[in-house]
């Protein structure tokens, strides 16, 4: 589907009275930004329209809807009024119908619909969105300040707000202009008979922490940075981390699995609280999962300690813990320094990262290259000489998410089939059904990786012995390493091997 236009932004009027005469409302503000960061990105000179005539009270007509088939993206400019309006509503949900049958509403794992939000939605607004956009984070366009009030971010304001106004529209022009880059690739993709160019090793993926209030723009200078020069960064800005305890946690592993590097941005104000029966502090449980993940499969961190004093007790305590606990600071190197003083170590180890994967790639290591070891949640002790023998060879071991609901852990495994180099099946616990399932789900990925094909997939198998493991056996199942007994290294040579020559 070609697209005529790269964005519609749907907005009540009201949110773009002027202040003065002349001058230009809040709406006509952020649209001349988005076009120029948005234009940038792409290439091209973006192509961004809204309604200007119409009122609130004005009859919803055919003139938007008729554009919308032609339209790439959809931002909504969320505020009591906006909520309110029916009008405005019905913007979003024609969109979304017309997405689906043009091109499709999910592009990857990214919605076409995003929405600013002017001031956080009370839970009777956030009620009235339309289920696409319930989950969604979406950029705020406000600053949270002491005491619980927020102030919006307009550039009437003075200097400070007209810069933060600016790096959060130059932030969002950067996502969106990857899913209009997404949508031109699927008008035009590249025939398979055409071979990729290779590239030097990737980039690291960097997981940038959830954050206070108080470091809120620091992490959004960090995220522009990073995102700016290549780098992938999770969570993604649109998406919204789940607010129940158990899923959290889930989710944080999962996305954590995905990266080399994690940051945390720890400020003297304590996190969000999450539902769950520990009231667990957001922040301080994220430097938890990732301090785990080190010690599992050597994640490297970076923790940014606030140069001054909480006053609030129980998040100093945090903080000292930070300081002298070695648990808390496992795989971290613990900076206390300025923005830029922070950023000069990024950089640094940023680089050295890199260059540790050049090296390994040079040398013909298997280092760079991801395995998804799938297995049942019962066996995962019995897999840890097997991930410590693999991470020894330089692998990256990704293990599937067993906590969670079932839309997540489903979502989590899709996931790293589309993006790991190998598959080790691990054939202990689970019984056949679970095994021809896993095989069902290889065949069916194989097609959805363009440009990225499955190295290799092995079969370990592991106690204990059943009839159709013994079947395997004897009907010569290939690539399948034998570990009934015992764990053998020299089993395992045959996937080391196979992962040098990739």
């Amino acid at each position: 589907m070609k697209f005529t236009n790269h964005l519609f932004i749907s907005y009540a009027h009201i949110d773009n009275e002027q202040t003065e005469e002349n001058d230009p409302g809040w709406v006509d503000r952020f649209h001349r930004s988005l076009k120029a960061f948005l234009s940038s990105s792409i290439g091209e000179e973006a192509v961004i329209w809204r309604d200007l005539k119409l009122e609130g009270g004005d009859v919803f007509g055919e003139e938007i809807v008729s554009q919308f088939p032609k339209t790439a993206l959809l931002v909504s400019i969320l505020s009591p009024r906006y909520l309110n309006s029916e009008w405005c509503l019905k913007e979003i949900e024609e969109f979304c119908k017309a997405a689906e049958i043009h091109g499709g509403l999910v592009i990857g794992n990214k919605l076409r619909v995003h929405r600013v939000m002017l001031m956080p939605l009370t839970a009777d607004l956030s009620e009235k969105l339309p289920g696409t956009l319930k989950q969604e984070l979406g950029y705020p366009f406000y600053k949270e300040k002491e005491g619980g009030r927020f102030q919006r971010l307009d550039p009437r304001f003075g200097d400070e707000f007209k810069a933060a106004f600016n790096l959060k529209v130059a932030s969002m022009a950067d996502e969106l202009a990857e899913i209009i880059k997404k949508l031109k690739e699927e008008e035009n993709p590249i025939p398979e008979s055409v071979p990729a160019k290779p590239g030097g090793p990737p980039k690291p993926v960097i997981y940038l922490a959830e954050c206070s209030w108080d470091r809120g723009d620091d992490r959004e200078k960090i995220r522009s940075e990073l995102r700016a020069t290549g780098y992938t960064v999770l969570p993604d800005q649109g998406t919204r981390l789940p607010e129940m305890e158990v899923e959290y946690v889930a989710e944080v592993g999962g996305l954590l699995d995905r990266c080399q590097l994690s940051i945390h941005v720890v400020g003297a104000n304590g996190g969000m609280v999450l539902n769950g029966p520990g009231r667990e502090d957001s922040v301080q449980l994220q430097n938890e999962i990732a301090a785990r993940k080190s010690e599992e499969r050597g994640l490297s961190r970076l923790i940014w300690l606030p140069t001054v004093s909480s006053g609030q007790p129980e998040q100093q305590s945090f903080i000292d813990a930070l300081r002298s606990k070695k648990e808390l600071q496992r795989g971290g190197d613990l900076i206390e320094d300025n923005l830029e003083g922070f950023k000069n170590i990024l950089r640094i180890t940023l680089k050295k990262l890199e260059e540790l994967s050049s090296k390994k790639a040079e040398a013909g290591e298997p280092g760079g290259h991801t395995i998804y070891l799938l297995c049942v949640a019962a066996d995962r002790p019995a897999t840890i000489p097997l991930r410590r023998f693999l991470k020894g060879q330089g692998l990256e071991v990704q293990l599937p998410v067993f906590e969670g609901d079932a839309a997540t852990v489903r979502q989590a495994h899709q996931e790293l089939l589309a993006t790991c180099d190998a598959v080790l099946i691990f054939y202990g616990a689970g019984d056949e059904a679970w095994k021809r399932t896993t095989e069902t789900d290889l065949q069916k990925i194989k097609s959805s990786r363009p440009g990225k094909p499955l190295l290799n997939i092995f079969t370990y198998l592991a106690a204990p012995m059943t009839g159709h493991k013994q079947d395997c056996i004897d009907m010569g199942e290939e690539n399948l390493i034998m570990g009934l007994e015992t764990f053998s290294e020299a089993a395992m040579q045959p996937l080391v091997e196979a992962m040098k020559d990739a």
